[in-house]
């Protein structure tokens, strides 16, 4: 096989950990239970992952395809205590969405190889936590006032030994009946941000940037023909497709990749008078964190996770 600059023997005392909660019993919550110390523990994911900061930013991609990951916790080794996150925004920006970038343009003067092999540390952010007595209503403002989709569970604010982790999506399986009897149209965006399917990836890392976690793609004549997520980035990269169209190692060759080339062409769809619960069903069961709103093969709209989030957290106060 080609060497592509990657040894995964390099992050052999740098794998993943995999920490497993008793089980807590059903994801049921009732009203009263909302703003019970503690409660929050009864909608954290049982299972972890985290990252050593040893890791390369290579291998923390890696590990965020395999397990299918938006965010890794990156934690000291042998205590399993919380000193940063990565996740997936943090990827676009290195990749060309943001700050991060320099990283590859600058230090690695242009670099794709050498720069991807640099530590998770240099791109890492500091993580949103609460700890393991906080209410689930808590956990809701501060995610909500953090403006993140995700919340790590601690034992408690001096130790930070993670004990859970939270996402958007799990206060939406819970609660999603909250929302029920609303229409899809009252809380979609109806201006919605596109590419063409001529640009490539340089130009849809550039719009993520923005703060787009999917970017719709069309044709000429603005039909909706595919979409490209930032999951779908993830996987691009994992997947060691980008590395056949480096000839010289420089990320130009990698943001010159056509969107055509890794889109994703299954496209789950709405209608905007369907009702709220039902898009959230929908959601979960399709396993993505987007719906669009097409008539006639255009885009009117989109309604995404954060939309059923605020619903509902606007729903309990």
């Amino acid at each position: 096989m080609k060497n592509i600059g990657y040894d995964s023997r390099r992050d052999i005392r740098s794998k993943p950990n995999v920490i497993k909660m008793d089980d807590i019993g059903e994801k049921i919550v009732k009203k009263k239970v909302l703003k019970r110390e503690g409660s929050i523990i009864l909608i954290s994911t049982k299972e972890v992952v985290t990252i050593p900061p040893t890791m390369t930013i290579k291998g923390a991609i890696d590990t965020m395809n395999k397990y299918r990951f938006r965010r890794l916790p990156i934690v000291e080794p042998g205590r399993n205590r919380l000193i940063g996150i990565v996740t997936s925004k943090d990827i676009i920006n290195f990749l060309g969405g943001g700050e991060k970038v320099k990283i590859i343009a600058i230090k690695h003067k242009g670099n794709f190889l050498s720069s991807i092999n640099e530590p998770i540390t240099e791109i890492m952010e500091n993580a949103i936590y609460v700890p393991e007595t906080s209410s689930i209503s808590e956990g809701i403002e501060k995610m909500s006032k953090s403006k993140v989709d995700y919340l790590i569970v601690v034992n408690n604010e001096d130790e930070k030994i993670i004990r859970g982790i939270i996402s958007e999506r799990d206060f939406i399986e819970l609660l999603y009946d909250k929302i029920t009897g609303k229409r899809v149209k009252d809380f979609m965006t109806k201006n919605v941000i596109t590419a063409s399917i001529n640009d490539t990836l340089k130009d849809v890392v550039l719009l993520m940037g923005k703060k787009f976690r999917r970017i719709p793609i069309v044709d000429d004549e603005d039909n909706l023909v595919g979409v490209v997520t930032t999951r779908t980035i993830i996987n691009l990269i994992a997947s060691n497709r980008v590395f056949s169209k480096l000839v010289d190692n420089k990320f130009e060759e990698v943001l010159n990749i056509n969107v055509k080339e890794f889109m994703r062409k299954d496209i789950v769809t709405v209608n905007e008078n369907d009702d709220l619960g039902k898009a959230a069903k929908l959601m979960i069961e399709n396993k993505t964190g987007g719906l669009f709103i097409v008539k006639n093969g255009k885009i009117e709209g989109i309604i995404t996770e954060h939309d059923l989030f605020n619903a509902i957290r606007r729903d309990l106060t």
